[in-house]
């Protein structure tokens, strides 16, 4: 399985300077197997229709964000 490293990071911050929130992005991927979706609905009956969505999606570009 191939991986992409964080293209972005974002953090927000509070007025004394602490972490609030932070999200990422990744992409644009090549394959649907670089995307965590994939990872994250493994064992579902729906992983099958994640994957197929996101491979269907990869030629008009693919992105993946994730915050906290």
């Amino acid at each position: 399985m191939t991986r992409c490293s964080a293209a972005i990071f974002f953090t927000a911050l509070e007025a004394d300077g602490q972490v609030a929130a932070g999200m990422r992005v990744q992409g644009r991927y090549r394959s649907a197997d670089q995307a965590h979706a994939v990872d994250e609905w493994a064992g579902w009956i729906a992983a099958l229709h994640v994957r197929r969505e996101i491979s269907e999606r990869i030629p008009a570009g693919v992105i993946e964000m994730k915050a906290e």
